[in-house]
């Protein structure tokens, strides 16, 4: 359902192909942090799982793809995202 979908990278041409309005009522975020700023692991991604996102974005490059869920803490606020990459 793309109304669910937050955005969809390109890892090929390292750019976004869409980035949902629904991304501040959703998550807490500007839809323009993700193409200026984009450090979402390191600004929202709780510290006991910052470690494994990191490591399944490492992934991506080598065109492996996951599914994973972890949480995010936005305004004190927990809120899970469910990544699926292919």
């Amino acid at each position: 359902n793309l109304s669910d979908v937050l955005y969809v990278y390109d890892v090929q041409t390292d750019s976004f192909d869409y980035i949902s309005p629904n991304t501040l009522p959703v998550i807490g975020v500007e839809k323009d942090y993700f193409t200026s700023v984009n450090n979402f692991i390191g600004d929202f991604v709780e510290d006991g799982y910052k470690e494994k996102c990191i490591d399944l974005k490492k992934r991506i490059s080598k065109g492996e793809g996951y599914v994973y869920e972890y949480p995010i803490t936005i305004n004190k606020k927990t809120r899970w995202i469910h990544e699926s990459v292919q």
